[in-house]
């Protein structure tokens, strides 16, 4: 029977919430031929392996890999060479999914022919993350620049699955390097390659989070690694700069440093000068035509990086 998902889960020292995770995964009311879960110990120090070791002891759709240190990145595209899912999902460790979303997904997966599907996620079970709810209908199927035009995008990979061939057939991976938005390039690069997104209605990932995790933490030294990201887009963009769909890559070069701006804003010690010297200034411009969301805002940047500062500083001013 061929599998319709696989679910990829990176672990790197969350003995603490691997047990909860792994638990939420293997529905026991899911057929369990119809998924796998690919776990990925990326050098964990901690007692991470030895409960990895139990999980896959009982459940036999389990797929167990042990790896030197890489990051979370590495991890991943590790086990996506190892995939025999029809499509693949991604799942954090120290996270979780909702009771009954992985039948609810399976269901969905059987007749699913579209290249990524969108899924609702919330933070602690009750507030919602990457809404789409009041833009898109259930079940509703879009193209692409569309999906952006209308004023959707998001800046994690957990929450959706992919298309195996999709990623397989275009070479799409996680760009190993780059520590920060690694999970928006690759959303975005699906997004390139994809002829359509299909939006449905299951509640399925839950973020819980753990305090001192990167996503929580603002350093000077997160603000460098950053701009890995936007130089990796900057790549993209000249080598598909033929291809009418280069404007979804603009847009993505727009939304890391607008990133990166609001970060440098929250960070202590940080301020425009600190942008300067990261170089984001000859880095900035994105010229986009096909993608109309947030043109005005992409203008401001495009002439001016401390215009743009002032405005997003402006902004968090007025919304204390």
């Amino acid at each position: 029977m061929e599998k319709l998902l696989s679910i990829i889960v990176p672990v790197y020292n969350t003995e603490e919430y691997l047990c909860r995770c792994l638990e939420s995964i293997f529905d026991k009311n899911a057929d369990s031929a119809l998924y796998e879960v690919i776990a990925v110990n990326d050098g964990s120090p901690d007692n991470s392996m030895h409960i990895l070791r139990g999980f896959c002891g009982i459940y036999s759709n389990m797929v167990l890999i042990d790896k030197e240190n890489g990051g979370v990145s590495s991890a991943r595209n590790l086990a996506l060479q190892r995939a025999a899912g029809k499509y693949v999902a991604f799942v954090d460790s120290d996270d979780a999914i909702f009771d009954g979303a992985l039948v609810h997904l399976l269901d969905v997966l059987r007749e699913c022919k579209d290249d990524i599907v969108v899924m609702r996620s919330f933070m602690h079970a009750d507030i919602e993350r990457y809404g789409w709810s009041k833009i898109f209908n259930n079940a509703e199927v879009e193209k692409p620049v569309s999906v952006i035009n209308r004023k959707y995008s998001r800046g994690s990979v957990c929450g959706c699955a992919f298309s195996t061939s999709l990623l397989r057939s275009n070479g799409i991976l996680f760009p190993e390097g780059v520590r920060n938005g690694e999970d928006t390039i690759f959303f975005f690069m699906s997004l390139f390659w994809a002829d359509s997104v299909r939006f449905q209605d299951i509640k399925f990932y839950n973020v819980i989070g753990r305090e001192g995790s990167a996503s929580n933490t603002y350093t000077a030294q997160r603000l460098d690694s950053s701009v890995l990201g936007v130089k990796f887009v900057c790549g993209l963009i000249e080598r598909f700069s033929s291809d009418e769909k280069v404007d979804i890559f603009k847009y993505l070069k727009y939304i890391l440093i607008d990133s990166i701006v609001k970060a440098t804003i929250s960070t202590p010690g940080c301020g425009y000068k600190y942008l300067r010297k990261l170089g984001l200034d000859k880095l900035r411009e994105s010229d986009c035509r096909k993608i109309t969301y947030a043109k005005y805002k992409m203008a401001v940047m495009n002439r001016s990086l401390l215009l743009y500062y002032i405005l997003v500083m402006f902004k968090k001013s007025v919304l204390k």
